[in-house]
């Protein structure tokens, strides 16, 4: 049973949200909280596995929440969801509370009526809650180490790489910091990325990436032209693909029905670096919940192309780098502190 702790300044909300989690298997709501330092008591007092943590609060906010659980001895063992809004400001300090320890965040219902806030809350909060509360997934029947795919392809290493696919879903913005710094800013090759989160919060982890990192990061726009040394953020609500055109490969971007109930979508931008591209195409996939990516690596790799995953022992959520390594895709498998490393390794 997940044990979770609503904290929220908005009555109605909590009662509404409690309300919903109470109708789950395996949830159970053991507090509802107005405000940060309430929060704390009941942390205590119920040892909850799940904080839900709104940003705006009386009191005491959602940061100086999770400043005052980093103080807290013996640690919490709380993982915490953060209630961001849909603004720049919002995004802002939902980065923050992200680099303060919060595992991921989902946005607020904050338009329409309430069987539309309480649909968003099912489609969104209830699915990741239950991600990260069922504890760590099972062992892999396969070794966590280098991997003989299940799809017949030529071997790839000896083939030059030109450009790198990056996917990535839930705890992305933290694991992304142990990666994207350490690549060159004399890099041969752009990285083209997707991690899943709404329109704002692209823009606002592509300025944090950037002003952390020796290599240029930015949030694509649609008719960028791929340069060596640039990594580009997919922006939330759109697919990115990669098209030729005058002799250049273009990005483009669009509004097609989302794929895994996503939009980016990691295999959307595969699939397309996978036709573009082939065997010179490097792909990366990272912590996340759902199977978003497993398709496209199933497309790297009739082409040709390698694939590294991220080792189960260091997700957050051990979901989309589970389905490829389970479908024998990936060609090696590494804690996330080697994934740079690994794939400087790739494009020499």
């Amino acid at each position: 049973m997940t044990k979770v702790l609503i904290v929220d300044d908005a009555s109605v909300f909590r009662i509404t949200l409690s309300n919903q989690l109470k109708k789950e298997e395996n949830l159970e709501v053991v507090g509802a909280a107005k405000n940060g330092q309430e929060a704390l008591e009941m942390v205590i007092k119920f040892s909850p596995d799940i904080l839900i943590l709104d940003l705006e609060m009386p009191v005491m906010d959602g940061l100086q929440t999770l400043e005052e659980l980093k103080k807290m001895r013996p640690k919490p063992r709380c993982k915490v969801i953060m209630f961001s809004s849909h603004t720049v400001h919002g995004a802002e300090n939902t980065l923050k509370a992200l680099h303060l320890g919060a595992v991921d965040f989902v946005t607020k219902p904050s338009k329409g009526s309430l069987s539309e806030g309480q649909k968003e809350i099912k489609r969104t909060l209830i699915p990741l809650i239950h991600a990260l509360g069922t504890g760590p997934a099972k062992p892999l029947t396969k070794p966590t180490t280098t991997l003989r795919p299940k799809i017949a392809t030529r071997s790839s290493r000896g083939f030059r790489k030109d450009v790198v696919g990056l996917g990535v879903s839930t705890g992305g913005p933290e694991s992304l910091l142990k990666v994207i710094p350490k690549l060159d800013a004399d890099m041969r090759c752009p990285v083209l990325m997707v991690q899943h989160m709404p329109p704002i919060f692209t823009g606002q982890l592509a300025e944090r990436l950037n002003a952390q990192s020796a290599i240029n990061v930015k949030e694509a726009q649609d008719g960028d032209v791929l340069k060596p040394g640039w990594v580009y953020i997919a922006p939330g609500g759109y697919h990115m693909v990669v098209e030729p055109e005058d002799g250049k490969n273009m990005i483009r971007l669009n509004q097609e029905p989302p794929a895994n109930s996503c939009r980016p979508s990691v295999d959307v931008l595969f699939d397309s670096l996978a036709k573009h591209f082939g065997n010179r195409t490097l792909g990366i996939i990272m912590t996340g919940i759902g199977q978003d990516g497993m398709k496209g690596c199933e497309a790297l790799k009739k082409n040709g192309a390698s694939v590294i995953s991220q080792n189960q022992e260091t997700c957050v959520v051990y979901g989309m780098p589970r389905f490829v390594n389970e479908a024998g895709l990936s060609d090696e498998i590494v804690p996330l502190e080697d994934i740079a490393d690994k794939a400087k390794y790739y494009l020499l």
